[in-house]
């Protein structure tokens, strides 16, 4: 399952509903709908219960839908210190004594 996938399936158990779902992430209703018919075919585990036009996890669809939120959570941290240690400046201090200095760098200002 990618990242995006998981991502899908949280929102289907936020929304509870695959057409919110589908619109919170800009993809087609039908996507999300072949995305969970085939992660229960793959896996054979009904993840969802559907109770009307509403989406409910099953009891194994709770105890992934609590893995799949600390794997996220976990992937969003990997992903803030990949953009710090990205943007994080690098400072090199340079000694110099004071007659260096004083003669060779006076007339620069």
């Amino acid at each position: 399952m990618t990242i995006t996938q998981m991502k899908y399936f949280i929102s289907v158990v936020k929304h509870k509903s695959i057409s919110k779902a589908a619109k919170e992430n800009f993809v087609s209703v039908t996507a999300i709908s072949l995305l969970l018919t085939e992660l229960e075919n793959n896996h054979k585990i009904k993840f969802f219960k559907k109770e009307g036009n509403t989406f409910l996890l099953t009891d194994d669809g709770k105890v992934i839908y609590e893995k799949l939120l600390k794997i996220i959570e976990e992937y969003n941290e990997f992903e803030n210190i990949i953009t710090h240690l990205q943007t994080k400046k690098h400072t090199i201090n340079i000694g110099i004594s004071y007659y260096l200095n004083h003669h060779t760098f006076q007339n620069m200002e």
